[in-house]
């Protein structure tokens, strides 16, 4: 029995006892600032920015004070547009704690914020891992699908360095 739903089988459902996050508003204004900075979408990307900044932080309970203060040094973008993205993408690491495939998603498309593989012997993998392994019903009942031999494989998207 789970927390907020129960097992059936091999599928979990959900109870509704908490919350179930898809999209928070600060995720929502990053997504936004990301887009009007690389492809012109409309709005201000600098806006959307420091909007994602306060969402974020209103959402952990911070002051208005403190917000006011860290938008005060943090909260204008600045260089190149890859320093500007840079900027965009380690603010909405920093939002997004908790949430589990974003971050790392955003890193295999972006290559922010800039991670570093734990090192071996410590690690399993020398590497910071570029795709998931296929689930054992998707490779049986695909026959299209060649099971990927390390985690260190990437999707076809994730074509930067």
């Amino acid at each position: 029995m789970l927390a907020n739903g129960s097992i059936q089988g091999t599928a979990i459902t959900y109870g509704g006892d908490a919350p179930s996050r898809l999209l928070l508003y600060s995720e929502y204004n990053f997504i936004r600032a990301e887009a009007a900075l690389r492809f012109g979408a409309p709005g201000d990307a600098e806006t959307f920015f420091r909007e994602g900044i306060r969402a974020s932080m209103s959402s952990a309970g911070t002051t208005p004070a403190a917000i006011t203060a860290y938008l005060a040094a943090n909260g204008t973008l600045a260089g190149t547009q890859a320093a500007r993205l840079e900027q965009i993408i380690n603010q909405k690491y920093i939002a997004n704690f908790g949430v589990v495939m974003e971050n790392w998603t955003d890193w295999r498309r972006t290559g922010y914020p800039n991670i570093k593989p734990i090192p071996t012997p410590v690690a399993v993998w020398n590497g910071v891992p570029r795709s998931l392994f296929y689930p054992f019903n998707e490779v049986s009942s695909n026959p299209n699908i060649k099971q990927k031999a390390t985690l260190l494989e990437r999707v076809f998207w994730d074509t930067r360095p």
